[in-house]
């Protein structure tokens, strides 16, 4: 199961931050369903202003909008991954500044709480800090967090700073 989610995260985070041409959108969104078991995952991007650490009122639309949808159709959330970058981009190779890794764990704790107050269910909310390099043990045991920054990490996407990306996982029926 471990490794269907870091796929549908990697699947994901493409549609997420890929081209925005419909064509395109249409086909990453035929990936992420093949890719995710036929949506057993939904996901939504935050886009934040540089140094910003707040959720602004449109990021909060789109949680909502998000959570809104899982409730409309029935389906009960078993977790959410809340994967936050800082402003810059970083490699997995390549350690973030302190002010880089602390920027993007506030944004991640803040969309936590968020949700936190505001789903209608009480799932498990993970937060990946993709501007912390894995450590050196996370790498060699190829640790959940290892492999989703790895994932994400090694794919030819757009920017990913000042982003923050929240998955939705559901129960499968």
């Amino acid at each position: 199961m471990q490794t269907k989610f870091i796929l549908a995260l990697c699947m994901s985070l493409i549609v997420a931050v890929g081209c925005s041409h419909r064509k395109n959108k249409k086909a990453e969104e035929r990936a992420v369903q093949t890719a995710t078991n036929v949506n057993t995952t939904e996901y939504t991007t935050i886009t934040f202003d540089k140094g910003q650490k707040e959720l602004s009122e449109m990021n909060k639309h789109h949680l909502r909008q998000l959570a809104e949808k899982a409730e409309a159709d029935g389906r009960k959330i078993d977790e959410v991954k809340v994967l936050a970058w800082g402003d810059k981009e970083y490699s997995l190779e390549k350690s973030a500044t302190k002010a880089e890794v602390n920027l993007a764990k506030t944004r991640a704790d803040n969309v936590k709480k968020y949700l936190s107050t505001n789903l209608a269910t009480d799932p498990d909310i993970d937060e990946v800090n993709m501007a912390k390099k894995p450590n050196m043990w996370d790498e060699m045991v190829r640790s959940d967090e290892y492999k989703t920054k790895e994932a994400f990490q090694t794919e030819q996407m757009t920017s990913k700073a000042s982003k923050a990306m929240v998955i939705f996982e559901y129960e499968q029926i």
